[in-house]
């Protein structure tokens, strides 16, 4: 079970890396979707998991740490079909650049507890990419 919960728009941080341009497909055509890694700051891990304990959630999906550098991954589906995902430049309009490694952008998270039994984690999908 799948339950929705306010929208959140982050700070400014460093993308890592990105697969907007076109869908990830590294699993299979079925499970194909954009998504962005970010450098996970002290201040995006703090809202996070705020609103992850505020949900009653015990996990945050897409947490990663290696060589002692923490990230997050948010992934979407939505444009899949499309081939691009939509970004936004500094100003609000939408541009056909989409952000790679050291570029710094604001995400649209649309977070989502997920119930599997009696286990609860909170996922974050990515809604929307503001190159900063």
């Amino acid at each position: 079970m799948t339950e929705r919960i306010k929208g959140i728009i982050t700070p400014v941080m460093e993308v890592k890396w990105s697969n907007l341009m076109k869908p990830d497909v590294a699993f299979g055509e079925g499970s194909a979707n954009h998504n962005i890694t970010v450098i996970l700051t002290p201040e995006l891990e703090k809202i996070l998991s705020e609103i992850a304990k505020d949900n009653g959630a015990k996990k945050i999906n897409g947490l990663y740490e290696k060589d002692g550098v923490k990230t997050v991954k948010f992934k979407s589906k939505s444009y899949v079909d499309k081939g691009v995902f939509p970004c936004q430049d500094s100003t609000g309009n939408y541009t056909d650049v989409v952000p790679f490694g050291t570029d710094t952008v604001r995400i649209k998270l649309a977070p989502a507890l997920i119930t599997k039994g009696a286990v609860r984690s909170m996922s974050f999908y990515l809604n929307g990419v503001q190159i900063v």
